[in-house]
């Protein structure tokens, strides 16, 4: 009984030593986390911070361009009476929305801005500088996910590493922020396609409703007319292509954002992860009560065989008197 009370004290002890230190394990772990956390979000946003800087590099040099686009847009026009020199060519022009054959006024207006000098700023920007800075980023946040990861591991009380790195191991923080790296920027090669190295084709959108009123012009004079609507028109030329460069930088303004989104989405689901591995799985929860309830099986079996013995001798007890 004695030993029995003594291995069961023991028993609650080592318990209460081992829920001590997994306690402090804990704290100090989840602190490592949230801090771990914290720096791999601000990491996002300052390579965020970096692909805005260059995307508004690129916008100042594309607004260059524009402001030559709109000084020259009252000769474009002035041209255009070339392609289509008569009131149904030109009327024809008007509502196909300012395509005539071959020829694009659309093309022809935004002509600066596709040059040698604008391409090769795009270029530079959208396929090399920006995607390097978001592989950069991503792999800054890997290695400090890695970093806490192993960190944790190391501190775990021995009853623990082992599964703790397990459930670490299960979790592929490359993968999962390459993926939505991934699905990012592809996002972004799929509107640069959209444009098809052109602006015309965002310059024909925004001025669909303006084609569409010169072209419901009919009877007498209504060549005149046309033409002096798209004079009018272009007298704010500014305001055009300054719209136009808006609306170009804003569709990946957006997506920019939702790729930020999406990757800090991705950072607070493995540091979820990794919190939810710090806890105690049912085995180690159990454990203490488990050899608690085998000494009690086995304090009550040494009763009964004590009980027992102690019956016998006390038969033999009466037979010997």
């Amino acid at each position: 009984m004695c030993l029995c009370e003594n291995a069961k004290n023991f028993v609650r002890r080592s318990s209460n030593r081992l829920d001590d230190e997994y306690t402090e394990f804990h704290d100090v772990a989840t602190r490592s986390l949230v801090d771990a956390e914290k720096a791999c979000l601000d990491l996002l946003t300052d390579g965020f911070d970096t692909i805005r800087n260059l995307q508004l590099g690129l916008t100042d040099e594309l607004r260059e361009a524009t402001a030559k686009c709109a000084m020259n847009s009252p000769k474009v026009l002035e041209s255009w009476l070339g392609v289509v020199p008569r009131w149904n060519s030109y009327h024809s022009s008007m509502r196909h929305k300012g395509h005539y054959g071959q020829w694009n006024l659309n093309e022809m207006l935004t002509k600066e801005m596709v040059n040698d000098t604008s391409l090769s700023s795009w270029n530079q920007a959208m396929n090399t500088d920006i995607p390097s800075e978001a592989k950069s980023t991503t792999k800054d946040v890997c290695s400090q996910i890695r970093l806490v990861k192993q960190r944790i591991v190391l501190l775990a009380p021995a009853m623990y590493r082992q599964r703790i790195g397990l459930a670490y191991n299960k979790i592929d923080e490359s993968q999962l922020l390459t993926t939505a790296r991934t699905r990012y920027l592809d996002q972004r090669a799929r509107q640069q396609r959209r444009f098809g190295g052109s602006f015309a084709p965002t310059l024909e959108e925004q001025l669909s409703g303006h084609y569409d009123q010169v072209a419901s012009e009919h009877g007498v004079g209504a060549f005149a007319r046309m033409q002096d609507a798209n004079h009018v028109k272009f007298r704010d030329a500014a305001q055009i292509f300054e719209s136009l460069l808006e609306t170009v930088i804003g569709s990946f303004d957006a997506i920019d954002n939702t790729g930020l989104e999406n990757l800090e989405d991705v950072v607070k689901s493995i540091f979820h992860r990794l919190r939810n591995g710090l806890d105690k799985d049912d085995s180690e929860v159990e454990a203490v009560p488990a050899a608690t309830r085998y000494i009690k099986t086995f304090e009550d079996s040494v009763q009964t065989h004590l009980v027992t013995v102690n019956a016998i001798l006390d038969q033999n007890t009466q037979i010997i008197t």
